[in-house]
């Protein structure tokens, strides 16, 4: 069993730009997803960023 606890997981999020970055205990990129959001009202619309995490949290549970 792979031990996960040093991996570190950050979240970027913009107005027409999220992205999530997985890094491991050497600072190598496990994992890095982004999305581009057609956002016109300068406010993070949550429906995108909650099926953003959706997709991506599980994409990075299976490679770390």
């Amino acid at each position: 069993m792979v031990n996960n606890l040093e991996n570190k997981i950050f979240l970027f999020l913009g107005v027409n730009k999220f992205s999530i970055v997985a890094i491991n205990s050497a600072n190598e990129f496990v994992y890095k997803g982004e999305t581009l959001t057609n956002n016109q009202n300068n406010q993070i619309e949550l429906a995108l960023l909650d099926n953003f995490l959706n997709e991506n949290i599980f994409k990075i549970e299976k490679k770390t």
